[in-house]
Formats: structure tokens, C-alpha cells, sequence
């Protein structure tokens, strides 16, 4: 079995919705169009890390008064920040805890595989320093998408490695500016068939969200979430209130589980509830984030106040925007 060396829990990732005749990226562009979707036994590595909540975060706790968390967000804008938005496509995939790190998926040249990189700074308000890649594939693959745990040492991965499907890996290094090690899959997710792709965790692990293109829920892609129990992960069962036969992506939860934003069309929508044990009810879109393009969440702060999303742009292919809530 694999662990996180420091314990400390799962998080998420998220991606954007673009369909293949949107824009083609032959760096094989169905899935890299799965990886942008709404824009981790013996065979299953490193699950026992997952029933492991990080002790300095508090699930209950309130905002931590940056922002009023019922105002809309900014106006999104580009990162200006030629380590995180470049020519070729940029996809935010999570956030560290303390807004320090910021994990995404690029790639360095046109139409070439997508990999895993980092970006660092010294302070929540300091400028980002230089874009680090953080796994290198041996031989070369995509990694459409992937999360990463508040350790820094854990990652639950998103690739087309395996027979030209998208499947969910866990991959772990020995610390935050080392390399992620080989992937390993998550057999008890992963079905031959069917794309998995966008694997989301709750801070307190008990429960994996993820979007699927197998049957059983509204049609086209759906949003599914599977339950960590004994030791390894169930069946995963759909999200049905939330499931249409429009395509459903991109599950991005807040620290307290009551509020899911998501990809719906292409656009970006949250649905809330009042209990984290309850079905999500009140479904609408975050009208101050859409736009005539595909944009999907990539991360959340942990107080909900900032939020990186990926937009279809003008700048690359894919790009990073930030939006925050007003105090």
C-alpha cells in the first residue's frame, strides 16, 4: 500500500468542457476534449491516504471575512503570468490550501501531450514564479487533469495511457518540489469502455466525485460519486439531481460540502444544499463567470473567495482566469 507521507487527505481538481469541433487539438482531441470536460488494495495505491483528514483544516468553519460568500464573483481575467498562461494550452487543475501553489496541466509546444506542472510564491499576493514540471512520462503521455492532496505528496491523475480511454491513477513523490512517481490505477473506478475523468475528493475522503460517459444516469457525460469504504472504493453511483441528458462535468466542491459548482453546455453552474448528507437542490448557473465561451472550474480557495476557472480564449488554446468575491 502507498500513503501520503504527511497524511493529510485527499483534494480535487477540475477541467472545462469543449467539444471536438470547438477546437482541435490533434494532440489526440477527444481527449484532450475528455480532460477539458467541464473546461486516486493491491491494485488500488495509495487509497488508505484518503480516510485521512488534514487537522488544520476546520470543514465548519465559517468565511474567513476576505469576502461575503453571497455576493457573485469578479468579472473573471487572465492571469498575467507568462509561467501559467502561454501560447499553447494552460488548464488550472487545484489550489494549494494555503493559495501558494497552483497545479495545471499544459502543454509546451502545439498539438503536443499534456503534462503535469506547478507554480510557486512566496505569498498569497506575490507574483508567480516559474512553471515547474512535476512529472515526467516515460514512455511520453497525456495527463489530461489531476488533483492533488493539502501534503503536496499525493495525486489522483487523469490519463488516456490505457487503451485509448481516460482512467483515474494514483501517483505520490517524497515532497512538494519533487516529481510525481509512476501512476497507478484505481481498478475499483476505472471500467473498460467508458471514459473516467475529473476525480474529486472531499476534505474528509470519504467520498470521490468524478464524471463518467457510462451508462446508467441522464446520457452523454454525468456526474458519479463512489464512497470510500473498508479500504477501497464502491461502485460508483450517479449524481441524478444534478444529471440531465446535457452533459454534467467537472464536480468542484466547497470545503464544506454544501455547494458544487460543475459544468453544464459549457458554462459554468452551482447547485447547493443545506446538509452534506442531503441531495443538492437549487440548480443555476454562475452568470458572472459564463461568457459565449466553454469556461469550467479549475480551483476554489478554501474559504470560497477566489476561484480559477479555464476559459476557451484568445491568448492560447485554453487559459487561466481568476475571479474573486467583494467583501
Amino acid at each position: 500500500m502507498t500513503t501520503d507521507p504527511a497524511g493529510t487527505g485527499p483534494t480535487r481538481d477540475v477541467v472545462v468542457l469543449v467539444g471536438e469541433s470547438v477546437y482541435d487539438l490533434s494532440l489526440s482531441s477527444r481527449w484532450l476534449a475528455l480532460a477539458l470536460l467541464g473546461c486516486g488494495c493491491n491494485q488500488l495505491l495509495g487509497v488508505h491516504e484518503f480516510d485521512k483528514v488534514d487537522a488544520r483544516v476546520d470543514l465548519d468553519a465559517p468565511s474567513s471575512g476576505r469576502c461575503d460568500p453571497n455576493k457573485p464573483f469578479s468579472t473573471p481575467t487572465p492571469i498575467e503570468s507568462s509561467s501559467i498562461n502561454t501560447a499553447h494550452t494552460d488548464i488550472a487543475t487545484d489550489l494549494s490550501d494555503d493559495e501558494l501553489t497552483l497545479y495545471l496541466t499544459a502543454n509546451t509546444q502545439q498539438n503536443s501531450y499534456l503534462h503535469m506542472f506547478q507554480v510557486m510564491r512566496v505569498t498569497p499576493t506575490s507574483p508567480w514564479g516559474a512553471r515547474q514540471e512535476i512529472y515526467m512520462p516515460v514512455p511520453d503521455d497525456n495527463t489530461l487533469s489531476f488533483g492533488v492532496s493539502p501534503s503536496g505528496l499525493l495525486a489522483v491523475s487523469v490519463s488516456d495511457r490505457s487503451a485509448n480511454q481516460t482512467d483515474l491513477y494514483v501517483q505520490t513523490r517524497a515532497n512538494v518540489v519533487a516529481a510525481f512517481g509512476a501512476p497507478t490505477s484505481i481498478t475499483t473506478i476505472n471500467q473498460a469502455g467508458t471514459g473516467e475523468a475529473t476525480p474529486r475528493l472531499t476534505r474528509a475522503g470519504t467520498t470521490l466525485y468524478l464524471d463518467s460517459d457510462r451508462t446508467g444516469s441522464g446520457g452523454g457525460r454525468d456526474l458519479w460519486r463512489s464512497s470510500y469504504v473498508s479500504g477501497g472504493f464502491t461502485a460508483p453511483e450517479p449524481v441524478s439531481e444534478l444529471n440531465t441528458a446535457v452533459d454534467e462535468t467537472g464536480a468542484l466542491l466547497t470545503s464544506d460540502e454544501l455547494t458544487l459548482y460543475f459544468v453544464r453546455g459549457g458554462d459554468i453552474f452551482k447547485a447547493t444544499r443545506g446538509d452534506a448528507g442531503a441531495a443538492f437542490s437549487i440548480i443555476e448557473p454562475v452568470t458572472e463567470l459564463n461568457t459565449s465561451l466553454y469556461e469550467g472550474p479549475g480551483a476554489l480557495s478554501p474559504d470560497g473567495c477566489h476561484i480559477y476557472i479555464n476559459r476557451l480564449s484568445g491568448i492560447g488554446p485554453f487559459d487561466i482566469f481568476y475571479a474573486e468575491r467583494p467583501l
